[in-house]
């Protein structure tokens, strides 16, 4: 049975399992795409440093890159064990901290960060609506949010991309991580995830200006750049 993401806590028990392997998988899974991904995110991000929260931070990837470029960042996520490996990992030196917590309810004040990043989870979150409302909520004004997901590219490589996501991950992810059911979830929230332009719409609608939209290796990935 495949996990459902309107419910958090089969979402939470999928990550905690599969999260020894994560990183690992995501570098041979995205033949190292992702690092080229989230350094677009940091070269998108206007200011040299700044209050940054990380939503849904999982092994915290794109919060050490971003603090490790002189950032103030704070990492957020739902599942300890993710935490765990995220906290394992960080480098000495920087501002960086991570906490557990719900990007549906944020706890933190009003206003509190100039930049706030989430990358790769948008597709496991059961209210997009309310997540981007306090996005909103808690940037200062002018400041900026950046949404990375996996998304469907066009044309042939559509085509590459259907057959990668409903053979080989399903099986390759179930191979190396030994939990096949996660990574047949994996390929099947990319398929019913929204269109580029639906996700910049909802940013409209809960607040946001001056949005930007950014495929990245023909689509594979895309970039939302949003201005409170």
């Amino acid at each position: 049975m495949l996990v459902d993401k309107a419910k958090p806590e089969a979402i939470e028990a999928m990550f905690a399992e599969i999260s020894p392997t994560y990183d690992r998988l995501n570098r041979i899974l995205s033949l190292g795409l992702d690092i080229q991904w989230r350094n677009a995110v940091r070269r998108a991000i206007p200011f040299s440093t700044g209050k940054t929260l990380d939503c849904c931070t999982g092994t915290g990837d794109l919060a050490i890159l971003l603090a490790k470029n002189g950032f103030e960042v704070t990492g957020i996520d739902f599942c300890e064990p993710m935490l765990s490996v995220a906290r394992n990992k960080s480098p000495k030196g920087v501002s960086l901290n991570f906490l557990e917590g719900d990007v549906h309810q944020i706890p933190f004040a009003d206003r509190s960060f100039h930049v706030l990043t989430n990358a790769f989870s948008l597709r496991n979150l059961a209210d997009l609506r309310k997540v981007f409302q306090e996005a909103n909520r808690v940037l200062r004004p002018t400041g900026i949010a950046i949404f990375l997901e996996l998304t469907r590219p066009w044309g042939l490589l559509g085509w590459i991309h259907q057959f990668y996501l409903n053979t080989l991950l399903p099986a390759l992810g179930g191979l190396l991580s030994g939990n096949k059911n996660a990574y047949r979830y994996l390929a099947q929230s990319i398929q019913k995830f929204p269109a580029p332009i639906e996700i910049a719409g909802l940013l409209e609608d809960s607040g946001f200006q001056e949005i930007t939209i950014t495929p990245l290796h023909g689509g594979i990935a895309t970039m939302w750049l949003a201005v409170k």
